[in-house]
């Protein structure tokens, strides 16, 4: 987000800043959560997981290439 900021300052688009403050704000609140507050537990690892974490992978590739 400060990338995102200071690429707005440099074009001269203040007016995106307010968005950008919120949205990193966002962000940093997310992260300090999923940190802090309450961390994901760690699974673990097994064949049964692999078609279950495939599965979203593929119908994102089945929506992308189907005919409109």
């Amino acid at each position: 987000m400060t990338l995102a900021a200071a690429f707005h300052i440099v074009r001269g688009e203040y007016k995106f800043l307010p968005i950008n403050v919120v949205l990193g704000g966002v962000a940093a609140l997310i992260a300090y959560g999923r940190l802090f507050v309450r961390p994901t537990a760690p699974a673990s690892i097994s064949i049964f997981r692999v078609p279950k974490g495939l599965a979203p992978i593929g119908g994102l590739v089945l929506v992308d290439f189907a005919p409109v």
